[in-house]
């Protein structure tokens, strides 16, 4: 038992292939965050508004940030489950976000 759980988990220092770095990660969710912001403001039933924040989403993703889809999930599932790594990436979210609001006044 005590080898299989040695030897059966994943380190948490590994790093996945291809993850998005955590610079580009935080602009990726400062943009996401807006984007919801900005879908909530249209005040669209549900499945309208779905539909309309996965296209943007998507456009921000590929155009914006280069990056496809599924190495967005993966990236973001390997930041939930290291949470050293998503605090200090949404340390970065918050302090970005505050600024855009001080910049907007």
């Amino acid at each position: 038992m005590v080898l299989i759980g040695l030897f059966g988990c994943k380190k948490n220092d590994e790093l996945p292939e291809h993850l998005i770095g955590k610079e580009q990660m935080t602009a990726i969710l400062v943009d996401i965050h807006l984007l919801e912001a900005r879908i909530e403001k249209l005040e669209l039933p549900n499945d309208s508004a779905d539909a309309v924040y996965k296209a943007f989403e998507w456009d921000l993703l590929v155009n914006k940030h280069q990056v496809d889809t599924l190495q967005y999930f993966k990236s973001f599932k390997y930041y939930t489950n290291n949470l050293k790594h998503f605090n200090d990436v949404y340390d970065e979210v918050l302090k970005e976000m505050e600024r855009k609001q001080k910049d907007k006044f």
